[in-house]
């Protein structure tokens, strides 16, 4: 069950969200905005199935026009909102801040003195509420330099009123989803959220701040490579780690007596059998994002060298593979390939000048409009993530 959180429940699109959570035991997804195709693909979903989307953007995809957009087509949130509200005609689509704070844009240079850091945040977050966002995520995980322990939380909590208070000058609805704790493959102690929803409970009740939507805490779930490396679909015990199935029973009762709910992240490469236990887990809400920046890369590879364009899929492979963005996702001691790499990386280059030059190239080879390419595309998206709804139990198997 979801229950909205005040200042959220006169947002249609949360109460549609809301709704069809409780209406039977399902997870919520959540759609990272990897690519333009990714976007479109998930509002044709909402459309075609009448169900509610959560489309969640980090920093680094979409951000405030003063930071220069994201990677994503340069996009800003009033650009993202306007082209996600032209197509959502159901009024399904929810857009989220994914991984809002300091440190998390494409500026996020250790060197950047907190309070630069602190401001941009801010700037960006002001920029999703004025765009009409319906929820923002404050995540203020990332520290450079070492510091007190509490520090991160201390500053979830300023970027927190800061932000309600704008909303509510600015008559936004808004709700809020809260996190201070790196991603880990495996499932960490309830003391770090306990204090960190503690804290919100205590300023709720002196400032009058709401409840935030969901809570971001570690259940066993990390992406590297192509696959989930966490313990949550481990097939055995984890040395000196408590068991999934009694740690997130432990996990939901601490959440729902503050009120909130459980926003998993690092969703994607689960197995079916895994992803159908999360409805019955009490999993509310869970966000897959590279998983579908893959699969359009590999659809575009099998356009490339099934119809006689191996050229231009070796060029697209070289361009990923130069960006290295696909260094964050390497396991230690790793076999994979440098086209395996190539792949993961795939997604970052979609905007870049030189593969525009190359998808050209690439219509004008296989004689293809713009439009059939992408509706091609987008058919292999909307498989993946059917498969997740399917299995979240949000669309009939």
């Amino acid at each position: 069950m979801i229950a909205l959180p005040e200042g959220a429940e006169r947002n249609s699109r949360l109460t549609a969200l809301a709704a069809q959570a409780n209406a039977w035991p399902s997870t919520q997804i959540g759609v990272g905005v990897v690519s333009m195709n990714v976007v479109d693909a998930a509002v044709e979903v909402a459309q075609e199935h009448d169900v509610s989307i959560m489309l969640i953007a980090s920093r680094r995809q979409i951000d405030a026009a003063e930071y220069g957009g994201g990677y994503v087509e340069n996009l800003t949130p009033h650009g993202l909102a306007e082209r996600v509200r032209s197509r959502d005609q159901r009024n399904r689509v929810v857009l989220c801040r994914d991984h809002g704070g300091p440190w998390q844009g494409t500026r996020n240079s250790a060197d950047i003195p907190p309070e630069t850091a602190m401001q941009e945040a801010r700037t960006s977050f002001f920029a999703d509420l004025d765009a009409g966002w319906d929820l923002l995520h404050i995540d203020t995980c990332v520290c450079p330099s070492p510091t007190d322990p509490d520090v991160p939380k201390e500053r979830l909590l300023q970027l927190y009123e800061e932000c309600w208070e704008q909303a509510v000058a600015t008559d936004r609805s808004i709700a809020f989803e809260v996190g201070d704790e790196e991603q880990s493959s495996v499932t960490e102690g309830l003391e770090q959220p306990r204090k960190l929803l503690t804290a919100l409970a205590e300023r709720r009740e002196h400032l009058g701040t709401p409840a935030p939507l969901f809570v971001v805490v570690q259940t066993g779930t990390k992406v590297m490579e192509r696959r989930n490396v966490g313990s949550l679909s481990a097939p055995y015990r984890i040395d000196e780690q408590m068991p999934p199935t009694i740690h997130l029973p432990q996990l939901m009762a601490m959440i729902d007596a503050f009120g909130t709910h459980l926003r998993q992240h690092n969703t994607d490469y689960l197995p079916d059998e895994i992803l159908r236990w999360h409805p019955l887990l009490g999993i509310h809400a869970a966000n897959i994002a590279p998983e579908y920046g893959v699969e359009e890369s590999l659809g575009l590879l099998s356009i490339m060298e099934g119809r006689g364009a191996g050229d231009l899929a070796e060029r697209f492979l070289a361009l990923a593979y130069d960006t290295r963005k696909w260094e964050k996702w390497e396991l230690d001691g790793s076999d994979a390939t440098d086209r395996d790499r190539a792949i993961w990386a795939g997604h970052y280059v979609f905007s870049d000048p030189e593969f525009l030059r190359l998808r050209a190239d690439l219509l004008q080879r296989v004689q293809m409009t713009s439009r059939e390419l992408d509706v091609a595309l987008r058919r292999r998206i909307k498989a993946c993530l059917l498969r997740h709804l399917r299995a979240f139990r949000v669309v009939p198997a």
